[in-house]
């Protein structure tokens, strides 16, 4: 049986291939092998990831997520309804959290609640972001915690975008 192969090549910094390589090595694997692993996982994940659970409309978690065991998602989710609310009024199209707030190292003594939020394109803007810092500041109270918040579209960097996707839950969505 004959073997076919296709070459998929793509771009990156050299730092980031010396850390592909250095991962492949410290596994014993060659970079092809490790990076089609890879690519096998992250099929994985996203196909487990597309298995959404609706607690009530518009407010999903991924179903891999235990609240339980992640009290930074457990606080967002129990004020879901709060949250809605103020998205609601302050014109939001989406709102996600992410960052240690979606994972296992939440620490409820110091961690902060990272949020991207998409507004309609008709919500009424406020003179120097004030949507914004209001919107940040009721979700600290109703959180009782520190919130950082930022616009989904201010994201330039592709790391960062890539990193901040890849654990992002979407929390509201406009009806």
């Amino acid at each position: 049986m004959s073997r076919t192969a296709k070459v998929v090549a793509f771009s990156t910094t050299p730092k980031m291939a010396a850390e592909i390589d250095r991962f492949a090595a410290r596994e014993g694997r060659t970079r092809s092998e490790f990076l089609r692993e890879a690519v096998r996982a992250y099929q994985a994940q996203s196909e487990a990831a597309a298995s959404l659970v609706a607690e009530a409309p518009a407010i999903y978690a991924p179903a891999p997520l235990s609240p339980p065991s992640l009290p930074g998602l457990a606080r967002v989710l129990g004020a879901r309804r709060e949250i809605a609310s103020l998205c609601a009024g302050a014109g939001v199209s989406r709102l996600w959290v992410f960052g240690s707030a979606v994972r296992d190292d939440f620490d409820p003594a110091c961690s902060d609640f990272d949020f991207l939020v998409d507004f309609l394109t008709d919500a009424p803007r406020k003179p120097w972001l004030g949507e914004l810092t209001e919107l940040q500041d009721a979700l600290a109270l109703v959180l009782d915690g520190p919130v950082d918040l930022g616009e989904a579209n201010a994201i330039g960097n592709p790391y960062v975008r890539a990193a901040v996707d890849a654990d992002k839950v979407l929390v509201y969505e406009h009806a």
